[in-house]
């Protein structure tokens, strides 16, 4: 198993700023660390990424004060897996985590931890079970609210601001890490508000659904529907989209209000913020349909990733290099002028400043559903399809049956496999060294797991 060997970090806070930039070798002015995931987001439904611009206004102007990575790619479709490689900078099967309902190993380090050792009061706040504390991501922070104590499964973005204004109200001064997480974009579709973008849709699908629209009865009649391509398929998944909208819109505003919130409170004044999502949804493509977990398409692991730096130093650009969630960690510490965890990531911050990017090797991701279940040993997702990119060149292999299949983005349009990608994915599946994937020993929270559509496939 690979080893890891702490190396010593003060990062500092991500957040919004309003003070000029700094170097990276001189961070008084930064202070606080806000990193906010929403959870299912797709990049294309942010007006920053050409969605319609009224969708999500906080994020859009974020993002024209910040910078914006377009190709931000997640190391995997589902929930845990991708939030682990986000807070240690490591592949899944670096950091051990399959899937949803495990425990991350007590040997990898995580960002949080090493921020709480050097001084950084850590905070975190999750919208819902999988993210909770006996998964250990909680590992590092003082404060880990998560939704155990609530008895239920999820809560909105709403209820996860007050829990995050409530702490900071009686918080100590000094440095400052806020781990942010929204679930509100994820099925069931819709928005806690009961706004709904698209009303003839949805009432258009109400006329003929069995359950209520959006919840997951309906989403697994909506599969069904598209599979056999039947007459009222059209229709339903219109409606799937619209709750989806409706979701995102919900989110952002939360993130508009969890901003505001932090400059009333003065905390924004000296931190920097990152904004991006664990992966995003697939919706009427013939791999997967309204879902995640399964295909490694780029539905499910195209994120967005957002940057916004004190001063609005880079305002307004738009980084063209590929990045992976593994980067975030060392992009963060090169940023703050600190010495970096050991990671899989590289930081983005030379492309910023001007340097260039080193070389590094593709960016991966695997799948993470179905779940073998038969008790033999390895990495639980070897069979699974991956996937390697290196710049608008893309392969995905599928284990099981050995297709490989080669594809030119961002068209989609499939292509010969680049022979060197194909190479440089099957060893980096082949370099798999995890340690063992413990699975969450709690029934109540495989309970509210498969509440949330998580049913062990």
């Amino acid at each position: 198993m690979r080893r890891f060997v702490p190396i010593v970090v003060t990062l500092c806070a991500l957040g919004w700023i309003t003070l000029e930039y700094r170097s990276p070798s001189v961070t008084p002015a930064l202070d606080h660390l806000l990193l906010v995931s929403i959870d299912t987001l797709r990049a294309d439904h942010l007006g920053a990424y050409g969605a319609a611009p009224d969708l999500t206004p906080t994020l859009d102007a974020l993002a024209a004060e910040g910078v914006v990575v377009e190709h931000a790619m997640a190391t995997a479709p589902t929930t845990l897996a991708s939030h682990a490689s986000l807070l240690t900078g490591l592949w899944p099967h670096t950091h051990g985590v399959p899937r949803n309902g495990f425990v991350l190993d007590a040997e990898v380090p995580t960002l949080a931890d090493h921020l709480a050792t050097h001084g950084f009061h850590t905070a975190g706040f999750v919208g819902a079970t999988p993210l909770s504390a006996s998964t250990a991501l909680d590992r590092g922070f003082a404060v880990y609210d998560d939704v155990r104590a609530s008895g239920h499964a999820e809560r909105t973005a709403a209820e996860v601001n007050r829990a995050v204004f409530e702490h900071l109200d009686s918080a100590p001064d000094g440095r400052t890490f806020l781990f942010v997480h929204y679930y509100d974009v994820h099925t069931p579709y819709g928005s806690p508000d009961g706004h709904v973008d698209d009303p003839s849709a949805v009432q258009a699908a109400r006329a003929t659904a069995t359950s209520p629209v959006g919840g997951f009865g309906h989403v697994r009649a909506v599969r069904t529907m598209l599979e056999q391509d039947t007459p009222e398929a059209s229709v339903h998944s219109q409606a799937l989209a619209s709750l989806y909208r409706s979701g995102v819109r919900y989110a952002d505003a939360r993130l508009g209000e969890l901003i505001r919130g932090l400059r009333r409170r003065g905390l924004l004044e000296r931190t920097l913020v990152l904004v991006t999502a664990d992966h995003g949804e697939a919706m009427n493509h013939p791999e997967e349909i309204w879902d995640h977990g399964y295909s490694v398409i780029e539905d499910t692991i195209h994120v967005p990733l957002i940057l916004r730096f004190p001063g609005r130093a880079h305002a307004g650009r738009r980084l063209d290099d590929l990045v992976s969630l593994v980067d975030v960690v060392p992009t963060v510490c090169e940023a703050l002028g600190v010495p970096a965890l050991e990671t899989d990531g590289r930081s983005v911050m030379p492309a910023l400043d001007g340097r260039g990017l080193a070389p590094r090797s593709p960016a991966f991701a695997e799948a993470t559903k179905p779940w073998r279940s038969d008790g033999t040993t390895g990495w639980a997702n070897a069979l699974l399809p991956k996937a390697a990119r290196r710049g608008s060149r893309k392969v995905i292999w599928e284990p099981a049956t050995d297709r490989v299949r080669g594809i030119e983005l961002p068209s989609g349009a499939e292509s010969a496999p680049a022979p060197g990608l194909v190479r440089a994915l099957h060893t980096w599946s082949d370099g798999a060294e995890p340690p063992p994937a413990v699975e969450v020993g709690d029934d109540v929270e495989r309970a509210q797991l498969e509440a949330l559509g998580y049913t062990g496939d």
